[in-house]
């Protein structure tokens, strides 16, 4: 296991205190341990450390499921959600690298455990894997999903905490991506809007992020000059994390291909390719844009775009 989880499973603070090298590779830990575990899972996810996280969540998971199944009285809730969120993170992992059946069945098993705990923040995290398999799948009710997703939350929790605005939000977001793609321009700009006035300049999802979305909203709905128009907006240097980061760069690569800009789009491939690497592999639109720049100057001329077609 790589050695920043076997410092949170240990409960170190200090960098340098690792597990035992004969420790196991799975033992129960506290919901405290959980909860770092699942925050350090959550920090690769949100930097695009796809093939770092493929190797390590088999262990996270054995940890958390034999965690949970351990726990007693009033632990045994607080573990439990802390496994439903590490099984939603695993959940994304697994659709960004092109395997939804076990992105589903994650989500599926994190419902189960964020309902046995009574933690609606686990449940909306959850319920948004669910529906972006469904959307991938082509299911239009994948928006619904989403909505609906935040709409318990908000429910349940009244929103009031930072860390509960960020989920809603996020889901909110997501479900405005959704609606464009599926032609819904007038919903997606709605559930924008109401995210951008929940959200503020500070904090894990502000209105940059949502800005980000914005940007990824019309690139799902193929208008390219609204792409580029809504990304001459965003500051990239205030963009919470680098997947959002390359969320918003792959949004303007496919707009300026698209609009006849190869040499924007190929800067803006190599900016992801800086950022995050992994964000580009097992992504069939990666392919797609880099086999057509090919056929261009600045695209035949970028390493990174000839080794992203190969």
């Amino acid at each position: 296991m790589h050695r920043r989880y076997l410092i949170a499973a240990a409960g170190a603070t200090a960098a340098g205190l690792l597990l035992p090298a004969a420790a196991p590779a799975a033992a129960p830990v506290s919901a405290a341990r959980l909860q770092m575990l699942t925050a350090a899972a959550r920090a690769d996810l949100d930097a695009s450390r796809l093939r770092e996280l493929t190797v390590v969540m088999p262990d996270l998971l054995a940890i958390a499921k034999m965690s949970a199944h351990g726990a007693q009285g009033a632990e045994r809730e607080a573990v439990a959600g802390w496994y439903a969120r590490l099984l939603a993170v695993w959940g994304h992992v697994a659709y960004r690298t092109s395997n939804e059946d076990a992105a589903a069945d994650a989500a599926r098993t994190a419902r189960d455990y964020a309902a046995a705990a009574a933690n609606p923040v686990a449940a909306a995290e959850a319920d948004r894997v669910s529906a972006v398999v469904a959307r991938r799948a082509g299911d239009a009710a994948a928006t619904s999903m989403m909505v609906d997703a935040a709409d318990r939350l908000e429910d349940a929790t009244g929103l009031a905490d930072s860390g509960q605005v960020a989920v809603w939000a996020e889901t909110v977001c997501s479900a405005a991506y959704t609606a464009a793609g599926f032609g819904g321009r007038d919903d997606a700009d709605a559930l924008l809007t109401a995210a951008r006035n929940r959200v503020g300049d500070a904090g894990a999802f502000t209105t940059t992020d949502v800005g980000v979305f914005a940007v990824s909203a019309a690139m799902n709905a193929s208008e390219w000059d609204l792409v580029l128009n809504r990304a001459g907006q965003v500051d990239p240097t205030r963009i919470s994390t680098t997947h959002q980061l390359s969320h918003f760069h792959k949004s303007t690569a496919v707009a300026a291909a698209a609009s006849g800009d190869a040499a924007r789009s190929v800067s803006a491939l190599e900016a992801i390719d800086r950022a995050a690497p992994d964000f580009l592999a097992h992504r069939p639109w990666s392919r797609d844009l880099a086999a057509d720049l090919l056929g261009t100057r600045a695209g035949a001329a970028s390493p990174v775009v000839r080794r992203i077609a190969e």
